[in-house]
């Protein structure tokens, strides 16, 4: 069966063609728009475009994931948190008892000490007086100087009675090391307050004290005590600026005037600059108590561990 294709056309834009204008298989051209249009008879009638985007499809499976891009810049650290309130300072220990103190009593050539009920005999720690040496030979005889006016005679005293001559004493000699360790552990014991055994340093703080002393050569000892009971202090106050001062101070090696050995320490000069407290001046010398360091060292070590401590606080 032939089938006849008839077309109808406009001219007018935008214009599309009713079912009512069109028969079933009839086309339509809008030749402005350059748009064909079919009569379409399946159940409704309906006017279609010929060309035209058809309804859309299922979507298709997701493509695979593409690669991470770069991580962005980290954005800038916050404030640092305020600082926590300090824990309260804990109680302090009781003081301890002191301890007794050992008596003793010095003659000017012997020693004996109190042992807590009884006195212990006198140990003489003087040698014998050793012999008389030679009379030296007689010097000439000076000039006779001329004779002074005689004065009024005095009257005469009672002639006293002559004593008994005393009986020589032996020939000695100065004890030895020895001899005088050997009379003091005679007398050592529990509460003689000295440890006679130990006479080789240890315990020589027993048998001399000093309010100062100045040595100009090496000073040797196993070890030095500085007093630091807190019963002995006065005025305490903390280390301030601690770690400002440490940072002043310059370590040097250098040599004493007059000797050849290379030694390590500090200028006392500087270290009066930032703590007066450990110079000392003597005869116009300036003289540095090294020990009395340690104290400001611990303030900057402690000062030293808080930065670190922000540091940390503020890391990423």
């Amino acid at each position: 069966m032939a089938n006849t294709v008839l077309v109808k056309r406009t001219t007018v834009a935008g214009r599309v063609p009713s079912t009512a204008q069109l028969a079933a298989g009839e086309l339509a051209v809008n030749v402005t728009d350059g748009k064909l249009f079919l009569k379409r008879v399946s159940g409704a009638e309906t006017v279609i475009e010929l060309g035209q985007t058809g309804p859309q499809g299922a979507a298709g499976p997701a493509g695979p994931q593409g690669a991470t891009g770069p991580t962005g810049p980290q954005g800038p650290t916050g404030a640092t948190g305020p600082k926590g309130d300090t824990g309260a300072t804990g109680p302090q220990g009781p003081t301890g008892a002191t301890g007794p103190t050992p008596a003793h009593q010095w003659s000017g050539t012997s020693l004996r000490f109190f042992n807590g009920s009884t006195w212990g005999g006198y140990v003489n720690l003087k040698g014998a007086t050793g012999a008389t040496g030679a009379t030296g030979a007689k010097g000439d005889t000076g000039a006779t100087g001329p004779t002074g006016p005689q004065g009024p005679v005095g009257p005469t005293g009672p002639t006293g009675a002559t004593g008994p001559q005393g009986p020589a004493g032996a020939d000695g000699s100065p004890d030895t090391a020895a001899q005088v360790r050997a009379k003091l552990v005679t007398v050592d014991g529990s509460g003689s307050g000295i440890d006679a055994d130990l006479l080789d340093g240890s315990h020589a703080s027993a048998f001399a004290r000093l309010s100062g002393a100045t040595f100009s050569g090496t000073v040797t000892a196993p070890n030095f005590v500085s007093s630091s009971d807190a019963r002995l202090k006065s005025d305490i106050a903390p280390i301030a600026d601690a770690l400002a001062k440490v940072q002043a101070l310059n370590g040097v090696t250098f040599k004493m005037t007059g000797s050849d050995t290379r030694q390590m320490g500090l200028i006392a000069q500087e270290v009066q600059a930032v703590s007066p407290e450990a110079v000392v001046e003597t005869e116009g010398v300036l003289r540095l108590a090294y020990g009395n360091l340690v104290g400001l060292l611990v303030e900057a070590i402690k000062d030293l561990a808080q930065e670190v401590d922000k540091l940390k606080r503020t890391a990423p």
